[in-house]
Formats: C-alpha cells, structure tokens, sequence
C-alpha cells in the first residue's frame, strides 16, 4: 500500500479523498489531461461540502480547503503538485505615454518576484509571497475562466499601445497568451486585472531590503 504523506489532523478526510483520487488512476490517466498537459480529472462536480461558499456545489476536492481556510494545506508538496500551474506571470509592456513596465510571477509555493521596468514606484527587482490558498483560488479561476483555450495572441492593428502577456506552467510546459492593445477577450481581461489585484495587495521586499507595494 502506498504511504502518503502526514497531513494536519483537521485536514485528514479531503487530503484522503485527493490521494486516493489520484492513487486509483483517475488523475494519473492520460486521458484525463488537456492539450496543454493540465490535469482536467480533478474539475468533475464533487460532494457538496456544507462549510464551502453558497454556490460553490462543483467546486473540485483539490480547490476546496481554499474556500475552507486554514494555512497548512497547501503546503503539503504532494498537494501542491495537484494544482495545474506550477506558475502563472503576468508580463505589461510600456507605452510611448509612460504606461507601467513590470513582469509579475507567482509560484505554486506561494513565492512571487516583481521585476519593475518603468512607470512604477520604483524599478529594480523584489521578492513578496502570497496566501496558498489565493494561489488555489487563482489556479481555479484560470480553469473556469478557460485560460487554455484562449488563443496564444491578440493584436491590435494600432501601434504604440501597452501589451500584457499572461503565462502559465503546466507539466507539460508553457503557454503565453499575448494581448496587445486590449483586444483580447473579456475572459482575458478578468485574468489581467485579478492578477494585478493580487500583485497590488502584496507586499514587496526589494533587494536594498525596502518594502511596499508595487
């Protein structure tokens, strides 16, 4: 029998449920994956949970201690190998108007980096962490927003005009999506601006160990 990892007690019955989910076969199977190498076995309806939000009936077993609260479940690097994304970065390019400059990463560790290029409060590059669970809540969002199938470039026929480029890792590899001068989709547009919510209420440490928000 497969040893898993020692979990928190208060976690014990849904860390079982991931586990076996994936001991079974269901997770590990290739048909079970996009074509970006993401895990799709996992987004099946589930057992309604009646501490989760109103609403939340479908919300998959591996996002739903994110809704549940606590620190300690996400920590757990078996757990936090379930999650689709091993990064998600959001990369804005300037503009001739001083537009901000800066390429933002997460990791599914809950670390993230700020290289802040230009029309910012300060340039140079800093470090900040975010809570697990946003970092869950952002992996599920993508999913239901359908980052993957979005098209890998959006172009504007103008020039001079800001560019985002959203990326995410799967295990699989890399996929970028491209939205230059705003003409992406509003699916594309949500992902910008919740990321940039999350960038906005960390707080960054910089190299000259100088913090702040970004």
């Amino acid at each position: 029998m497969k040893m898993f990892p020692a979990i928190p007690g208060r976690y014990t019955v849904l860390t079982a449920s991931i586990l076996l989910f994936v001991e079974n076969g269901v997770a590990k199977d290739s048909s079970n994956t996009d074509d970006h190498g993401a895990d799709t076995a996992h987004v099946a309806p589930v057992v309604h949970n009646a501490a989760l939000p109103r609403g939340s009936d479908n919300v998959p077993v591996i996002y739903q201690q994110a809704f549940l609260g606590g620190s300690d479940f996400y920590k757990d690097p078996g757990i936090r190998a379930l999650l689709p994304f091993k990064r998600i970065s959001l990369k804005r390019t300037g503009c001739p108007g001083g537009c901000a400059a800066y390429n933002f990463v997460i990791f599914n560790d809950g670390t993230a980096k700020l290289e802040a290029l230009s029309g910012m409060p300060k340039k140079g590059m800093f470090s900040g962490t975010i809570d697990m669970n946003t970092y869950a809540r952002l992996c599920f969002a993508l999913e239901q927003l359908g980052y993957l199938k979005l098209e890998n470039n959006y172009v504007s026929e103008a020039t001079d005009l800001p560019g985002c480029i959203v990326s995410v890792e799967t295990k699989a590899g890399e996929k970028s999506v491209t939205d230059y001068g705003s003409v992406g989709p509003i699916q594309l547009w949500v992902i910008q601006e919740m990321l940039d919510g999350v960038r906005l209420r960390i707080t960054w440490q910089s190299a000259m160990s100088e913090s702040g928000s970004q």
